[in-house]
């Protein structure tokens, strides 16, 4: 399945009280919204519905879907290049992230196993590697689904 087509079944939307956020567009047929939900759940992991986890899957379909335009083929997509290019390299926004879920933290002590080569790193660093990881998961589970459906 193509991103850009996976993309439009999302849309920003804003609460009434200014949060802004993403969601399944209105008007999908039975069969988009199904697939939408489907994917967003995949997104999750096993997650409860999260804000920030529909924001990164969009940018992450957003990422694919622009590699679709520059002839790259989902199957060449490398996740971890999709993670790079999406984390923030401000701990500010970092320690947003961390802020939106206590299940977050989870990231950190992942970051930490992953790249046990850097265990004197400083905090921010570590921070920052904990948001990427949790970006290489979404950027992951995004392609296999897009790849297998």
């Amino acid at each position: 399945m193509k991103a850009s087509e996976a993309l439009d079944w999302y849309e920003h939307a804003t609460r009434q009280d200014g949060t802004e956020y993403y969601r399944r567009r209105d008007g999908l047929t039975d069969e988009q919204g199904e697939q939408a939900k489907a994917l967003a759940y995949a997104a999750h992991n096993g997650m409860m519905p999260d804000d920030t986890k529909y924001q990164m899957l969009v940018e992450v379909l957003r990422f694919y879907a622009e590699s679709e335009e520059y002839g790259v083929d989902i199957e060449e997509c490398d996740p971890f290049d999709a993670a790079e290019s999406l984390t923030a390299p401000y701990t500010s926004v970092s320690l947003q992230w961390l802020a939106t879920s206590l299940a977050r933290v989870d990231y950190l002590t992942q970051a930490v196993q992953r790249h046990s080569e850097i265990a004197e790193a400083d905090g921010g660093t570590l921070l920052h590697l904990a948001h990427e990881t949790e970006w290489i998961e979404v950027a992951e589970v995004t392609r296999a689904w897009l790849l297998s459906n």
